[in-house]
């Protein structure tokens, strides 16, 4: 067993903080790049499989709920541990490495969670779809395409 997987396996985050800590050390292994990191939400603009993203950082999920975060601002949240049967947006718990994807009615039964790559193929293949259409919009201002990745005021 290597250095890092002993001190993965001892230590155990507490906060928000250690949280970030956390996956600032396994990010490049779980598949991201950290583009940015900071104070304001959300905590991070990530990188994976060239798709950028906007991750937030929370010790349980329920903290996220109880910060009263903007879900419209946010693609992924990042938890130690993820303690809410349903949450609408994906959850990357480092508890258990495990991301926890929404369920969607309609659908066939599936895993209880899926693969990180999985999810964002998934959500790049929407993200094209949205830019497409509005990009033939005509009721958009000067009939200009939104990037569904940068958000309007999200600076």
């Amino acid at each position: 067993m290597d250095d890092v997987t002993m001190k993965e396996m001892t230590f155990i985050p507490r906060s928000e903080l250690n949280v970030r800590e956390v996956f600032a050390q396994r990010a490049e292994r779980l598949g991201y790049r950290i583009v940015e990191s900071r104070a304001a939400f959300p905590d991070y603009l990530l990188e994976h499989e060239g798709d950028r993203i906007f991750a937030e950082a929370e010790f349980r999920t329920s903290n996220f709920h109880r910060h009263r975060h903007d879900l419209a601002r946010c693609d992924l949240v990042i938890v130690w541990e993820h303690d809410l049967p349903t949450m609408p947006l994906p959850v990357l718990e480092l508890k258990t490495d495990i991301l926890h994807t929404k369920k969607r009615r309609g659908r066939p039964p599936g895993p209880a969670s899926s693969t990180s790559s999985q999810w964002h193929r998934r959500r790049a293949f929407w993200a094209r779809k949205t830019a497409t259409t509005a990009s033939t919009d005509t009721n958009t201002p000067d009939n200009t395409s939104v990037d569904p990745i940068t958000r309007p005021g999200s600076d």
